[in-house]
């Protein structure tokens, strides 16, 4: 039978034959490592994006100008029952919800302001949606008196056909 001894290592003695040399390269080597794992990402979190910008066409030209208009025109010809409304305060709930911001960020919380301000009562049952088939739903609508598009509320007949888009950059 063979007979194995163990035998004390000495805490002088090194277990591993390496030198200081190596060890400082290699905790060196291993802080660079972990710098590294962590800055990366922190970089790449951190790193400014480009600004995203609007491709599409810009706001109607003289956009305010008609915008307020076709307010007057609404309250003071089309329905004037509801001349009460007061059109320089919708005007700038409007250009306000849009105006010096970023188009890719509108929310509707921004159009609140604006929807209350042109809040307007509409039968129910007698709104009539439509898509693609626009010129049809006017036409019925001009024959039925009683029923509405939404370009025949106030809101509807001020933004018809109008384009507008924010500008973060703008004031």
């Amino acid at each position: 039978m063979a007979s194995h001894r163990f035998s004390s290592v000495s805490e002088e003695e090194p277990c591993c034959d390496i030198s200081r040399k190596t060890k400082i390269c290699l905790c060196v080597f291993f802080g660079l490592l972990i710098v590294v794992v962590i800055a990366v990402p922190v970089g790449i979190l951190m790193w400014p994006r480009p600004h995203k910008e609007w491709k599409g066409e810009g706001t109607t030209a003289h956009f305010y100008e008609i915008l307020m208009g076709r307010c007057y025109t609404y309250t003071q010809i089309v329905r004037p029952e509801l001349g009460h409304k007061d059109c320089q305060k919708i005007g700038k709930a409007f250009t306000s919800a849009f105006l010096s911001k970023d188009p890719c960020s509108s929310t509707e919380q921004d159009y609140e302001p604006l929807m209350e301000l042109t809040n307007q009562a509409v039968p129910c049952n007698k709104t009539l949606f439509w898509s693609k088939s626009s010129q049809l739903a006017h036409d019925y609508t001009r024959v039925r008196q009683n029923m509405f598009t939404l370009e025949d509320t106030l809101l509807g007949y001020m933004a018809d056909g109008l384009r507008w888009c924010g500008d973060s950059g703008s004031s």
